[in-house]
This record gives structure tokens, sequence and C-alpha cells, in this order.
């Protein structure tokens, strides 16, 4: 029981000390909360998609705990011409975009060629948008819009 404890209590010590910001960052939950009572339709949606992006949080249905990417660099310039300058560190990727609803509040971006980061259901809140692929069992991609 012991060991439990210190594995729970070493892996919150190091998952808080990892992701340590100077904002507060909102849960998955108050995240879906936010978007759900927003009630955006299609061209609202788009239309906060619009400018650049930076990757900050990937969580992983394999791992739970949500983990900072702090050695990688990711930012998205998702542009209203429907195009997309994707870079991560010093590789650049430029794709085309365009939204599609899948169900009611629920959009998807279909980008050509496809980014891993960016796929899934779309979440916005405020600042941040996530790409959701967990209730598939993969991980989801939380970018924070970047100044």
């Amino acid at each position: 029981m012991r060991y439990t404890f210190n594995f729970f209590f070493l892996a919150t010590v190091m998952l808080y000390s990892s992701c340590s910001s100077d904002d507060p960052t909102p849960s998955q939950f108050e995240m879906r909360t936010c978007h759900d009572n927003a009630n955006a339709d299609s061209i609202q949606i788009r239309n906060q998609l619009i400018g650049k992006w930076e990757l900050v949080m990937v969580s992983c249905y394999s791992n739970p705990m949500s983990a900072c990417e702090n050695s990688t660099s990711i930012i998205a310039d998702i542009r209203d011409n429907g195009e997309l300058i994707f870079s991560k560190d010093d590789i650049v990727v430029q794709s085309s975009w365009q939204l599609i609803e899948k169900s009611i509040n629920m959009h998807e971006l279909i980008i050509e060629p496809s980014i891993e980061e960016m796929q899934g259901i779309i979440v916005l809140c405020d600042n941040r948008v996530e790409f959701r692929l967990s209730y598939i069992d993969l991980c989801d991609h939380r970018f924070k819009r970047f100044e």
C-alpha cells in the first residue's frame, strides 16, 4: 500500500512541476462545458479557429495524466483562405483545411496533407482549442492562441 501511495504522490509532483504555467489551465470537462455553453454554429467556430495556435498540452488515453510539450515548439497558423501553416521545430508543412460538422455541436477539421496533432473533435473555449481523439482511445491535443 505504501509503495502505491508513494508512486501516485511522485507522479503527481512530477506532473505539476513539468506543467507549471503562469495561467490556469481548464480541465477537459471545463473545456467541454465552456464549448457547449457557447453553442456556436459552424461559421462561428470557423472564425474562432482563424489565427496562430501553440501546442501546450497532450493528454492520451493510455496515459491519462496530461503532459506539457516543453521540448517541442509546435505552432499552427490557421488562415482565413483555407491555408494552414504548421511548424514543428524546424519543419514547416503547408496544408489546406476545411471545417466539417460531424453532428450537433461537434466539428472536425479535414486537413490535406493530414496533421496528427490537429485530428479529432474540436472543443473551443476562450483562447484554447482541443482536438480530441480520446473517445477512440488516442490522444487529445490542446493549443493556446499564440500572440
